[in-house]
């Protein structure tokens, strides 16, 4: 992923932002930004999509966090012990 910060601005390229359209307009023009409100309240979206033609905001797809090994070897700590007590 390669990435270009402007004054306020952060211009992204990947395989993800690269198929967003403007669900208004269908016009692939999008500027990728920072989502000012992330982290406070319900905000869960850490990149905000703006059309540069009719100024449509719409949120960037994030892939799933991978989980890392300690919360793969407590998941499946949990499901063994879960299984043996209902047994």
């Amino acid at each position: 992923m390669s990435s270009a910060t402007l004054p306020s601005r952060v211009v992204t390229t990947s395989d993800v932002t690269s198929d967003i359209q403007c669900a208004n307009c269908a016009s692939t023009a999008m500027t990728i930004s920072p989502n000012p409100y992330f982290g406070t309240g319900l905000a869960v979206h850490r990149l905000i999509a703006e059309c540069d033609s009719c100024g449509t905001v719409a949120f960037v797809p994030e892939a799933p966090p991978v989980p890392s090994l300690m919360e793969k070897l407590t998941a499946w700590v949990r499901g063994f012990f879960a299984g043996t007590a209902a047994a």
